[in-house]
């Protein structure tokens, strides 16, 4: 079976542990074994991991005890390559047919243009960009002369969202596809497949019981709508999140778990793309927080804005002073929303198959 190298991030977060797992669950449908690069960058930058770590699991528990069932999760999951330098790169990647890099925000470049996720370590026809993100709303100016450089080496070109391909265009001319985040390119069968390893009442919660929280950003400045539709419903409020204290409502959980946890809530309320997704993929009431303010340089609201505009679910899109009663007399017209997800899957599968069609063996 012909080997197929990934450069992503895949680790100690549920989004990118499940579009990592799904990528590499599509790529093994058109007969691949897939591999995880796992770049090593020094044992002073490993130390510093693992004191991080530590520390994390001090101060946030049980954060740290769902992000190391995330990691669990990959090592059932996911075949890695061993630790590699960066120079070791180029030789033990002449064994596989191509390397695909994405999805996930890998090319957003805040401080630096990293020539490991544009995969200058590999020879140029053996490169694949299946879904890479910018996510922000731009490249820094001084970092815009590699980015072009290394983007303009690419057969051919994909993005994750439409702000990325007209920053593409903008700088190298070029016109990438704006493809779905591999996580969308699992059906809701798929998916519930996993979801129904586990069960709410595993974690002493009834189906349709509860309002599942799940936010990366500020928690408090959504407890106000939180607060009001708890009220009006009477269903308990859990919250599975990261870099919170070990406050009462919140969860440790698996990969499992978590998708169980969308799946068998009543509504979920998230400011997280990848919440978003699962929440859409399962069919959920979902109320979706804008995370970042319009002004702030690490803004990366577009990632959900992209998704809700191409399923036409715009209104899927909610504000903390919104009114609950809203939120829950809402209809979602799920047909139609998936009949527009169907389309958008099926251009996906086509230029997934374009470059690989493209591969010489």
């Amino acid at each position: 079976m012909d080997k197929i190298g990934i450069v992503s991030w895949y680790k100690s977060n549920f989004g990118s542990a499940l579009q990592a797992y799904a990528l590499s669950r599509v790529m093994n449908g058109y007969g691949y074994e897939t591999e995880f690069i796992n770049l090593f960058q020094g044992k002073s930058y490993a130390l510093k991991r693992y004191i991080r770590n530590i520390l994390f699991h001090l101060i946030y528990h049980k954060s740290a005890i769902t992000r190391d069932n995330i990691d669990y999760f990959v090592k059932r999951n996911l075949l890695e390559s061993p630790p590699l330098y960066y120079r070791e790169l180029s030789d033990y990647s002449k064994k596989y047919a191509a390397v695909v890099c994405g999805s996930d925000q890998i090319w957003s470049c805040v401080d630096s243009v990293d020539p490991f996720y544009f995969l200058q370590f590999v020879s140029r026809e053996k490169r694949i960009a299946y879904a890479p993100s910018i996510g922000l709303n731009g490249v820094r100016k001084d970092l815009q002369p590699k980015f072009k450089e290394y983007v303009s080496q690419f057969p051919k070109l994909s993005v994750r969202e439409d702000k990325g391909r007209d920053i593409i265009n903008q700088l190298t001319g070029l016109t990438a596809k704006v493809v779905l985040d591999p996580t969308l390119l699992l059906t809701s069968e798929d998916w519930l497949e996993i979801a129904g390893k586990e069960s709410c009442q595993k974690y002493n919660l009834e189906e349709n019981g509860y309002i599942f929280c799940y936010f990366l950003g500020d928690k408090a400045k959504y407890d106000q709508f939180t607060s009001r539709l708890q009220q009006m419903t009477g269903k308990k409020v859990v919250c599975v999140s990261f870099k919170r204290t070990n406050q009462e409502d919140q969860l440790v959980c698996t990969v499992e778990g978590f998708l169980a946890l969308i799946r068998n809530a009543a509504y979920v309320l998230t400011d997280s793309f990848h919440g978003t997704v699962f929440s859409i993929n399962l069919q959920k009431k979902v109320a979706v927080f804008e995370r970042f303010s319009d002004d702030d340089y690490m803004n990366q609201n577009s990632r959900i804005y992209n998704l809700l505009s191409k399923i036409d679910a715009k209104n899927i899109l909610t504000t903390v002073d919104a009114s609950p009663r809203e939120f829950i007399e809402r209809v979602d017209w799920w047909d139609e929303i998936f009949d527009r997800l169907s389309k958008e899957r099926k251009e996906s599968f086509e230029y997934l198959e374009s470059c690989l069609g493209k591969i010489n063996f």
